[in-house]
């Protein structure tokens, strides 16, 4: 066989493996897209309920507890949005916000105004500040049992219960479950006649936290007393324009862009620097026909290193 017909068979070679291992990565990403096609399809769309969500039965959820006022004659109507809540409200109705993080400062204070009792399970201190001037956080709590020692009668009745996070009581609101320097309930009146309760929602309401020492007891003397509960758990649309964020990345520190540039930089160096070099191994294509004369030059002067003459000759 002639050099030229041995280098044109060599080509036609790579070129078959090179092709069939194209297609081959080709099937087996088809593969994978069309199994994770046909899963993603077949795979039911599924959320986990929001904490404290009147019909969750999670362990953070508090279907327990509304359950509970329902069978007692409460009517328990819950709201995903503001105008839901607006609209489910009257004058005698105890408001009951899951979360005020996510409500609108003004939207909390028309609400709190509309209902009778308003009852705040959690939420951070700007939303609170705003319907208790002058609250702050204090402690974060005690797994021990605590004594009311105050003169509000739903904690009087309840007695003892397993507090969670702590309030400071500012000078025109009362404090009840004294923890460290603050209390666990913390409840002010306004003068149009409604009232703010603020407490720990997720340790004594929550469905794995109940049945706890007098946390049930407790939770059905303030929600229960007006017997019209809205349960309104806000959703990030009630947030508001102002307070809504336009991207991801309004929420991300400023280096945090620079440092993303700079790692990517930073590979593409280490790349180019320590990667292998792309093509063939050698320029010539293989195989390569060596002349007789090399390879009997080659294999003597092996054979004299080795100390060999007789086999070299």
């Amino acid at each position: 066989m002639s050099l030229i017909a041995t280098t044109d068979t060599s080509e036609r070679a790579q070129r078959t493996s090179r092709a069939r291992r194209i297609w081959s990565w080709v099937a087996i990403l088809a593969v994978i897209v069309i199994t994770g096609s046909v899963v993603y399809s077949f795979q039911p769309e599924w959320s986990a309920p929001d904490p404290l969500a009147a019909d969750s039965p999670r362990y953070d959820g508090a279907r327990a507890i509304t359950t509970i006022l329902e069978e007692r004659g409460t009517t328990v109507t819950t709201a995903d949005d503001a105008d839901a809540a607006r609209a489910a409200l009257s004058s005698r109705s105890t408001l009951v916000i899951t979360d005020t993080r996510n409500l609108d400062i003004e939207t909390l204070r028309e609400l709190a105004d509309d209902a009778r009792e308003t009852v705040i399970l959690d939420g951070d201190i700007a939303s609170l500040d705003a319907v208790i001037p002058g609250i702050e956080y204090a402690d974060a709590g005690s797994m021990d049992p605590i004594a009311p020692m105050c003169s509000f009668p739903a904690a009087d009745n309840a007695g003892e219960i397993i507090a969670g996070t702590a309030y400071t009581a500012p000078p025109d609101a009362a404090g009840c479950y004294p923890v460290g320097d603050g209390y666990a309930l913390v409840r002010a009146e306004a003068a149009s006649g409604s009232a703010v309760t603020v407490f720990d929602g997720n340790a004594v309401l929550a469905n794995e936290n109940l049945a706890q020492a007098g946390n049930a007891a407790l939770a059905l003397g303030v929600l229960g007393s007006t017997g019209d509960v809205v349960w309104y758990s806000p959703s990030p649309e009630d947030a508001g324009t102002a307070g809504a964020a336009s991207s991801i990345a309004d929420l991300l520190p400023g280096w945090v862009t620079p440092a993303i540039v700079l790692g990517i930089l930073a590979a593409i160096a280490a790349g180019l620097w320590r990667g292998r070099r792309f093509g063939p191994l050698v320029a010539e294509t293989l195989p390569v026909t060596v002349r007789a004369g090399e390879t009997l030059e080659g294999r003597a002067r092996l054979y004299r290193s080795s100390g060999e003459p007789a086999h070299a000759l």
